[in-house]
């Protein structure tokens, strides 16, 4: 089977599509700084940007709603940006389906780990530890260490 894109061209999408994903990282944490900035009814962040003013007018429950909503919006966003990358490059079914399985696994792990975190009470570092799913599902991260590991697993072995 030729491959649909020659090798210089799939490395070039493939960086866009990456350095898109940190782009969008950027943004993510900067909304999510305004928004926990908001529901602390702060004035100003760690970040230094001003919260907005319609954040300002919306309720503990509205912006908790934004949150998880944005969260959700996200987390998809990275898992289909990632899956069309690797479908891209790689052009293996199989490899398109482990990106998918793996975003989910994380996501129903970082759910499950945030519905225990409001049910138990825990100790700080067993709370931060909770927060690795949820969070690297919404970073670059996945994406590149999916990469290296199915380029390496594509690696001809040498005898």
């Amino acid at each position: 089977m030729r491959p649909f894109m020659n090798t210089k061209s799939k490395n070039i999408t493939f960086v866009l599509m990456v350095l898109f994903l940190f782009a969008i990282s950027y943004a993510r944490d900067t909304l999510f700084i305004l928004l926990n900035a908001a529901v602390e009814q702060q004035s100003t962040n760690y970040a230094n940007t001003p919260t907005p003013d319609f954040l300002k007018n919306l309720d503990l429950s509205q912006l908790k709603k934004l949150k998880w909503t944005m969260a959700i919006v996200f987390s998809a966003s990275f898992m289909f940006i990632s899956t069309i990358a690797i479908h891209l490059y790689f052009g293996k079914r199989y490899f398109t389906r482990l990106v998918i399985i793996l975003y989910l696994v994380l996501g129903v792990t970082g759910l499950a780990a945030e519905l225990l975190k409001h049910t138990v009470k825990l100790p700080l570092l067993m709370s931060r530890i909770i927060h690795i799913p949820e969070t690297i599902i919404q970073s670059p991260l996945v994406l590149l260490l999916l990469f290296s590991s199915l380029l390496f697993y594509t690696l001809p072995v040498n005898k």
